[in-house]
């Protein structure tokens, strides 16, 4: 139970600094969450930081 409520402490932490970051989450900025929870936090930092709305969903979103 323990690596479950980890996980979900991590995916609110992840979606609370999507929205300081880009505002309100729409379902693109939802969509990538999962893809962007198997990254490490070292990897995964940087990429929150640096990259633009657009190049995140670029890059993790789900192909047309």
């Amino acid at each position: 139970m323990k690596e479950g409520s980890e996980e979900f402490n991590r995916a609110v932490a992840l979606e609370d600094l999507l929205v300081v970051r880009f505002g309100e989450l729409d379902e693109e900025i939802t969509g990538i969450i999962q893809p962007l929870l198997v990254l490490q936090s070292g990897e995964l930092i940087p990429l929150l930081l640096t990259l633009s709305r657009e190049e995140l969903l670029m890059r993790f979103g789900q192909p047309d």
